[in-house]
């Protein structure tokens, strides 16, 4: 923190959802240790929903990744201009041209070290986003619900419920 200019720490706000803290306090909790004074500032969800779309936070929580597919992540990833929903908001058009360059790859192997340079453009260069933690989704279902397939990640993702049957 020294070397970056900031021997005594400093305070931020932190866009938290007043229906689920306990993220924001996990996270709160692990930054002191950095003696980085995380704000929190819980609001209902109309609010959330104002307010994940404005420049009025330093920042907000975010999933680790929206979407199974590297090129899924340009809408929280990218330029606050093309999506104010964004998790970072910047305006940064080298990202366009790395996306581009994603979308152009055609091989596997071009594909993982054009994400490779994304990835570390964004948390490492620019460090527009931080990963800090990623949760674990559980849903619980009757007993007599059967074949549902959650996946441990994103839960909404691929859950068209397309095997479920009944056992009654």
């Amino acid at each position: 923190m020294a070397e970056a200019g900031y021997a005594d720490g400093f305070a931020m706000g932190h866009l938290t959802r007043a229906i689920m803290p306990e993220g924001g306090e996990f996270l709160k909790a692990q930054l002191a240790g950095l003696n980085i004074d995380l704000q929190l500032q819980l609001v209902d969800e109309g609010e959330w929903n104002r307010a994940r779309v404005s420049l009025d936070y330093d920042s907000q929580q975010g999933r680790l990744t929206p979407s199974p597919i590297p090129e899924g992540t340009e809408s929280v990833y990218g330029r606050y201009k093309y999506n104010p929903d964004a998790y970072s908001k910047h305006d940064d058009e080298n990202l366009d041209a790395l996306y581009r360059q994603l979308r152009e790859s055609i091989t596997a192997e071009r594909r993982v070290e054009v994400w490779r340079r994304i990835s570390r453009y964004l948390f490492y260069e620019q460090t527009y986003i931080i990963p800090v933690a990623e949760s674990i989704d559980v849903v619980a279902y009757r007993s007599y619900v059967r074949g549902v397939v959650v996946p441990p990640e994103d839960m909404h993702t691929h859950t068209d419920f397309a095997t479920v049957w009944l056992d009654l």
